[in-house]
């Protein structure tokens, strides 16, 4: 089912604040999106939003082809994003392995908001294709380990579910300290009144200028963001890689590239990279602007 904001009496955001404005209703207004969404005008976008939450993968190991695309372009344009992954675990270790692949994607950039589990009934159907049967016990321990794993990583959890799905899989709230991403569509979404105490609520779908086609519309309910991190991002920027061993697991590769090609060589300390400037030749690296093979474009 497709809203229209105006037939629904909701004013946009460009409305109601003028083009700079993103906020609905007093609420922080937002979308969430993936690779279905296709080649995104994030230009268009910004002054119609106030974040985005990005899909950074699926399963195991499998980043959404437009992850990269879309984080660049946020962070280039100053928008606040969070991720999410959508989960075909089986089990809790392999919940907590796609929490390490989620993380890992999203760490050249990073997000500000939080990361989000979304496990849904496809899920469900996958796991008994391959004779797993999903119970509510199962389901919440799968959560519970994706869950732990992002906090222990210094980031706020998400727990991505519709009404029905809570009921039947994860009982009456996420598990430990996650919050709740509420997907639940009402005929007329009241923005000011969400149906049940979240963080983030999923409430409809819209045509937003600069994507093609209908997307979804999220709002904020929560206080979260860049301050939750203030302490972490101060001692960051301070961190200095001098060797390739002291390069986390997803610096790791681009250094490696640049080190063998000759184009990184460091001084008398070392690499002396700095957290930010790794994030910039990891990101560069999976937009492809170094050749694969241990050389670069001259």
């Amino acid at each position: 089912m497709v809203f229209s904001e105006r037939a629904l009496g909701i004013s946009t955001a460009a409305e109601e604040k003028g083009a700079e404005g993103r906020k609905v209703k007093g609420f922080l207004g937002g979308i969430d999106v993936s690779q279905f969404q296709g080649v995104i005008d994030w230009e268009k976008v910004k002054p119609q939003i106030a974040f985005a939450m990005l899909r950074a993968g699926y399963g195991q190991g499998n980043l959404d082809t437009c992850f990269s695309r879309n984080a660049s372009e946020c962070a280039r344009l100053g928008i606040p994003f969070g991720v999410y992954w959508f989960s075909y675990a089986l089990s809790p270790d392999m919940a907590a392995a796609e929490a390490g692949d989620c993380l890992a994607a999203a760490a050249p950039y990073p997000p500000a908001y939080p990361v989000a589990f979304d496990f849904e009934y496809d899920s469900v159907r996958y796991a008994m294709r391959r004779g797993v049967t999903v119970t509510a016990e199962l389901a919440s321990a799968i959560a519970e380990a994706f869950c732990a794993a992002v906090e222990k990583a210094g980031r706020r959890a998400l727990l991505y579910a519709n009404a029905d799905f809570l009921a039947r899989y994860f009982g009456p709230s996420p598990p430990g300290r996650a919050g709740l991403w509420l997907a639940e569509w009402p005929a007329r979404p009241d923005l000011a009144q969400p149906p049940r105490d979240c963080l983030l609520w999923q409430w409809g779908k819209t045509d937003c200028d600069g994507i093609s086609g209908s997307v979804d519309r999220d709002v904020c309910c929560g206080d979260f963001g860049a301050a939750d991190n203030n302490s972490e991002s101060e001692e960051k920027s301070m961190t200095r890689y001098n060797t390739i061993d002291e390069v986390p697991d997803w610096g790791r590769e681009a250094v490696s590239k640049l080190a063998a090609a000759g184009a990184l060589r460091g001084n008398d300390s070392g690499l002396a990279l700095s957290e930010d400037m790794l994030r910039v030749l990891v990101i560069n690296d999976r937009m492809g602007l170094y050749k694969q093979g241990g050389k670069t474009d001259e």
